[in-house]
């Protein structure tokens, strides 16, 4: 499952719904577990270190992310295993939701977590093998 991005969710039962739709909609099973990446966006270094240290104290694996220059605030990604049950996911909803009211931020976006899904790097890998050359690919046309 690919990055869902968003302008931020509206409320934890939209982040929910997303959620449960994509990936229930994916083939995923319900009753097991799934890795989840959560992108938390605020605009300062010090918010998002402090927001770290809060996530990890929860039990969140968290990495805090210097601003890309297609993104200018600082981005928490947010690891956790968790049931793909609506009330499960609506709790992390809302709780990355108040994070990001509090530090003028925004919860804008998840995704499978690869690292922790069997197979998970391996199929990217092999996607990323697999790709043809575009660059090539416009040399041999352009030849044509």
């Amino acid at each position: 499952m690919s990055l869902e991005e968003v302008e931020g969710y509206k409320d934890s039962k939209a982040f929910a719904d997303e959620v449960l739709e994509a990936l229930l909609g994916g083939g995923y099973n319900a009753k097991e577990a799934v890795a989840l990446s959560l992108y938390l966006y605020v605009p300062s270094e010090s918010s998002a270190k402090y927001i770290a240290g809060i996530l990890e104290d929860e039990g969140y694996e968290v990495d805090v992310e210097e601003p890309l220059d297609t993104e200018p605030r600082w981005c928490c990604w947010c690891n956790l295993t968790i049931e793909l049950v609506s009330g499960n996911l609506e709790i992390v909803g809302d709780r990355f939701l108040t994070l990001a009211k509090e530090f003028d931020g925004v919860f804008d976006g998840w995704e499978t977590n690869p690292y922790e899904i069997e197979g998970g790097i391996e199929s990217i890998m092999s996607q990323i093998e697999n790709e043809p050359d575009q660059e090539n690919e416009e040399k041999d046309i352009s030849k044509n």
